[in-house]
């Protein structure tokens, strides 16, 4: 299975400029952008603030690749109508490929978390892999 990380970028921005009705209406947008462009099996929620975690059962490297950068895309070409004004976002994921035993879910989670900050670090709006550098659990 796979974790992705994915964060909203410049969330505050739109908080700050918008107003946080806009806010929780871009959050909403993404959200069901996210549900739209996954399958039924997989599993999507609010990890804190602008984060969404993502885990996709059954996906390896390269399809979990795939299925960061169509949602990344399905994000950026979203229009989310707040009173008279459209806003765009974007977003940063990081994904991390999760081979039980050797790797929890949570040190997953940790290794796709870092992924995601070396995506914002890098200009945002991209997908970032993690390589399987994480220490085995136990």
């Amino acid at each position: 299975m796979s974790a992705l990380l994915l964060d909203i970028d410049h969330f505050k921005q739109i908080n700050d400029t918008y107003g946080h009705a806009a806010g929780d209406q871009a959050l909403h947008a993404v959200a069901q952008c996210c549900r739209e462009h996954l399958r039924a099996i997989d599993l999507v929620g609010r990890y804190g603030g602008e984060e969404f975690v993502i885990v996709l059962p059954e996906t390896g490297y390269t399809d979990a690749y795939e299925v960061a950068e169509r949602l990344r895309e399905q994000i950026a070409a979203l229009a989310i109508t707040v009173d008279t004004m459209t806003i765009h976002v974007t977003a940063s994921i990081g994904v991390m490929v999760v081979r039980p035993p050797t790797i929890s879910l949570m040190s997953a989670l940790q290794a796709a978390d870092a992924a995601l900050y070396t995506a914002k670090r890098a200009g945002r709006d991209r997908v970032i892999m993690v390589e399987e550098s994480v220490q085995p659990v136990g």
